[in-house]
């Protein structure tokens, strides 16, 4: 009996250390799966279509599924990669995301003209969700994928596999009329079919680098869940210079990232500016509008008072200065643009001399004393020489582009 017993004790202890075990691990996992994990955000090629093609994006009816259908069909164009590299760029840093559990409103949409009204699915489970007045909102931090230098973007032909490892995705279209490019860029969420907004983006080719502050503010705040105004604050010198906001504010009135100060509350702020060498600085941030984005240059003063240097002390200074935790992937993209820049000149005279060759052959042949094959020869020359150029040309821009970010 007594070894029964003893048997039956031993039996119930490993029952129980196993339930532990089990609880424990159940904890565990759901930690590391929660809603806490970074809320990630991915971009794909941007895909040429048609304006007619372009303007049909704005239906309604408009889906990940059609997406994918028209991205398997559309050109690759120039811009492909230069558009999304341009905003890659751009939304660096990214907000924290205000968790779908509390979040005071359903997904907010943006751009009145051309977002895509959410399923009655999607706007039922928004409303279950919806927050107890005591319920204090929960901050998810949001980032944008890692991707290596010049690693290609997410491919929405893919349809629901482009979003492996991704929360959100970016999906744009782009199409010319004349000297004018059109850009719909439309907000999918993993588990939405239809886009929670949009914002279309019109401009000359000449101003592509406007791309960023044009559509951030619709972006961020899809992004942020909530109502926000962004300022970029740009330090001249920029090296060593560090933000805070001064005095007392209500909690989750405003943050500031690196440079970038994101406002949620109304009322004015005063950003602190500190940089060794230099005078402190402070930037009033007032009138903050949601969903307006501004850019400031402010202008770094010489202290009156810093001590003297000699002349060995600034070139260590200097060297300080130069140093910062990207210097290897910047000093690898401005390697990789600069070959790329190399290849495109050694080029031009080569095409220069194909086309002449060519043009050469077609007066010959047009006075008969140049055969067919003669004249198809130096004109397949000439096409691929200059074909050759202008994918070096598009190479060296995007090279170029990644040097810029590495840059910042």
């Amino acid at each position: 009996m007594r070894l029964r017993a003893t048997g039956a004790l031993c039996l119930l202890f490993g029952l129980c250390a196993q339930s532990i075990q089990a609880q424990a691990l159940g904890e565990t996992a759901s930690t590391s799966t929660g809603a806490d994990s970074p809320w990630i955000l991915g971009l794909t090629t941007f895909y040429k279509v048609s304006p007619e093609v372009l303007a049909e994006t704005a239906s309604p009816e408009f889906s990940l599924e059609k997406a994918s259908g028209l991205a398997s069909t559309s050109e690759g164009g120039a811009l492909s990669v230069t558009l999304p590299s341009l905003l890659f760029s751009a939304l660096d840093p990214l907000p924290h995301r205000l968790s779908a559990e509390t979040a005071v409103a359903d997904t907010p949409k943006t751009s009145p003209s051309r977002d895509a009204p959410a399923s009655a699915g999607d706007k039922a489970a928004s409303s279950e969700k919806a927050p107890q007045a005591s319920q204090k909102p929960r901050l998810i931090p949001a980032s944008l994928q890692k991707r290596a230098t010049g690693s290609p973007f997410a491919d929405a032909e893919k349809g629901k596999e482009a979003f492996a490892g991704l929360n959100g995705l970016l999906v744009g279209f782009y199409s010319f009329q004349g000297e004018t490019l059109e850009c719909g860029i439309f907000f999918f969420e993993k588990d939405t079919e239809k886009p929670l907004g949009s914002v279309l983006y019109k401009g000359s080719i000449a101003s592509l680098e406007n791309i960023g502050g044009e559509t951030l503010p619709a972006i961020l705040r899809w992004v942020a869940n909530r109502d926000l105004g962004c300022v970029d604050i740009i330090a001249r010198p920029a090296a060593g210079a560090t933000f805070t906001v001064e005095g007392e504010i209500p909690e989750g009135d405003i943050a500031v990232d690196g440079a970038r100060v994101f406002v949620y509350g109304k009322g004015g702020y005063s950003i602190a500016i500190k940089q060794k060498g230099y005078e402190d600085g402070s930037l009033a941030i007032a009138a903050i509008a949601p969903g307006s984005y501004r850019s400031v240059v402010l202008e770094m003063r010489p202290s009156a008072t810093a001590p003297a240097s000699t002349p060995e002390e600034s070139i260590i200074d200097a060297a300080d200065r130069l140093k910062w935790k990207e210097e290897t992937g910047f000093l690898a993209a401005e390697k990789k643009f600069s070959s790329s820049l190399g290849r495109f000149v050694m080029s031009l005279p080569i095409a220069a001399i194909a086309v002449g060759t060519f043009y050469s052959f077609y007066e010959a042949y047009s006075r008969g004393a140049a055969s067919d094959t003669a004249l198809y020869a130096s004109g397949a020359a000439a096409a691929v020489s200059i074909s050759l150029s202008a994918g070096f040309i598009i190479d060296s821009a995007i090279k170029l582009i990644d040097v810029l970010h590495a840059s910042r």
